[in-house]
Formats: C-alpha cells, structure tokens, sequence
C-alpha cells in the first residue's frame, strides 16, 4: 500500500463547517474563515494500480501544479507535483 499526495494547478474553494473548540465566553473558531482553499490532495493506502487511476482522474478534473523553478530539492522545472511513498 502506498501514500499518494497531489498538488493541484487549480485548487477547489469550498465552504467549511466553523465549529467552536473554545469556551462560549473565549469563542474559537476552527476554521478561522469560513471560505477554505485546498490546494493538495492526498490518499492512503491505496494501491498502484489505483494510485494511477487516481492520477489519470485528478488531471482531467483539477489539473497538476509544476515546479515553477529547480531550486527547491531535487525536482526539475516543469515537472509535476506527484509524490508517492511506499
């Protein structure tokens, strides 16, 4: 089984549930905003096979961020933002 996570070229806004973790006298609120962003999906436990079918779907719907720039670790410019761990 393998972790699969995915950046996403264009992120998906959706409005969250605010719920209180604090005191009804010290009120706070989790999410702090009531819009959310999400720019990253991620996925565990799923196989190979299903890791790439997973991939296949989410360019068609999302789209896959790219490297912008190869001064951040060892990726190259251009190359898609997948990472997939055993």
């Amino acid at each position: 089984m393998t972790r699969l996570t995915i950046h996403l070229a264009d992120p998906i806004f959706f409005d969250a549930v605010q719920t209180n973790v604090g005191t009804k006298e010290n009120a706070i609120m989790r999410p702090k905003k009531k819009k959310c962003i999400k720019t990253t999906l991620s996925f565990r436990n799923v196989s190979q096979t299903d890791a790439s079918q997973l991939i296949v779907d989410i360019r068609k719907t999302h789209g896959i961020a790219r490297w912008s720039n190869n001064n951040e670790m060892n990726w190259k410019k251009g190359q898609e933002m997948i990472y997939i761990v055993n």
